[in-house]
């Protein structure tokens, strides 16, 4: 095989890649782990490429889609984020702020709608002392929809307090009745418990295992009531 027959094959496939963007050297050169010089070496060469040839160049383009992999990795959209819960626009659940101020929409909460709309990854929900509550992943639909999804969500009795149940109609205050009241667990959406979240966008190859690690950082803390399993595909020695 003659090198430029190996770069019309490789440029056609990383175009398709790419959704037929147009392929230049340099970019060819990065994505194989190249250098520009290596490819107009190639171009021009008469002779047919070497085994040995082939099996250095697959070794350079497994090193730069490790290397591309590791600096793709995780990456954070926000962290900490004040949670100022809004009804949505239909009014059927409650959204984790809005982007609207006045008569326009704020910049930078736009913003990050905008990429919590166009990503998925992990999400962590934090109380108001900055203590985590729940920590979540999603591979398929957005960051955004499944954050509100959560905190619209029910968990039932693993979201509780312990406070005093107040009567929350009109009611004149007597002490000796105060005295009943005890403190007791009390049930509570998440709606009610977080204060902040922080969001990343993840690899879809490592989100499933970088979960199941965040989870197992706070395991005594997390409202979560399954405990995440690592991978389960072994590798053969």
């Amino acid at each position: 095989m003659k090198g430029t027959e190996l770069l019309t094959a490789l440029r056609k496939h990383f175009s398709e890649v790419n959704k037929n963007e147009s392929i230049t050297d340099s970019a060819l050169a990065r994505q194989l782990g190249q250098t520009p010089a290596s490819i107009s070496q190639w171009k021009t060469r008469q002779t047919d490429l070497t085994p040995l040839q082939i099996v250095h160049l697959l070794k350079r383009y497994r090193a730069a889609v490790e290397a591309e992999l590791a600096e793709r990795s995780i990456a954070p959209i926000v962290e900490f984020f004040p949670i100022s819960p809004v009804l949505s626009k239909q009014g059927k659940k409650t959204e984790i702020f809005s982007i609207k101020e006045g008569g326009g929409d704020h910049p930078y909460r736009a913003g990050i709608k905008k990429a919590l709309s166009e990503c998925q990854g992990l999400y962590v929900f934090y109380d108001s002392r900055g203590r985590a509550l729940y920590a979540g992943k999603t591979n398929k639909q957005s960051l955004w929809n499944e954050i509100n999804g959560t905190f619209n969500r029910d968990r039932g009795q693993l979201q509780s307090l312990r406070i005093v149940g107040h009567p929350e109609r009109r009611k004149e205050y007597k002490r000796y009745d105060e005295k009943t009241r005890q403190i007791t667990p009390i049930t509570m959406p998440l709606h009610e418990l977080a204060a902040y979240f922080s969001a990343y966008e993840v690899h879809p190859l490592m989100i499933s295992n970088l979960e199941s690690l965040v989870i197992r950082s706070f395991a005594n803390d997390l409202l979560n009531k399954k405990m995440e399993h690592f991978g389960t595909k072994s590798r053969k020695k």
